[in-house]
């Protein structure tokens, strides 16, 4: 998945600097595997466990401490900033699409936000039909939120942005 990368503002850097003193139980400056996995329960994460809190802070351990520091809980929370940007975006996108709100994406849905950029209906039709076989990992001839999100992880968020907006003004055009 390619994310846009977020900064946090200083108000938001604030914030991550009082909640990281208070995961950090005993006051040394950083968070270990213990106090990464208190903070993920305390989210609600329940299914958590200390093999998970090791893996993420392997992830964002720059100086390979085997500890989280401030500086390295600052960026993973500006990463998953932009993870949760990411995902909003592809809701956004999916609900654009998904005009009777069932939680699918249909065929017919397919086909009409494409009929007014495409001329030819049997274009349109073939590629409704490959779009939707080449996502429907379930076969149940529709494309649910979870497939709609994986067909877009190789995206970049910057293109799948300019993407839409050119379409959406596109048809918005043609409407007229």
């Amino acid at each position: 998945m390619f994310l846009v990368p977020v900064r946090l503002s200083r108000e938001q850097k604030r914030n991550c600097v009082e909640l990281f003193k208070c995961l950090d139980v005993d006051q040394n400056g950083c968070l270990d595997e213990q106090e990464m996995l208190g903070a993920m329960l305390a989210q609600g994460y329940t299914q958590y466990q200390l093999s998970d809190a090791r893996t993420l802070i392997k992830e964002y351990d720059i100086d390979g401490s085997g500890k989280i520091e401030l500086k390295e809980f600052i960026k993973m929370m500006e990463h998953q900033a932009s993870e949760e940007l990411y995902k909003e975006y592809c809701d956004f996108i999916f609900d654009y699409i998904d005009r009777d709100g069932s939680g699918t994406i249909t065929k017919r849905e397919l086909r009409k936000m494409f009929s007014k950029s495409v001329a030819n209906d049997d274009v349109v039709k073939m590629q409704c039909e490959a779009l939707i076989n080449s996502a429907d990992d379930n076969y149940d001839g529709k494309i649910d939120r979870d497939e709609f999100k994986q067909l877009l992880r190789s995206i970049p968020y910057e293109s799948l942005q300019q993407s839409f907006e050119l379409f959406v003004r596109g048809k918005n055009a043609s409407n007229c």
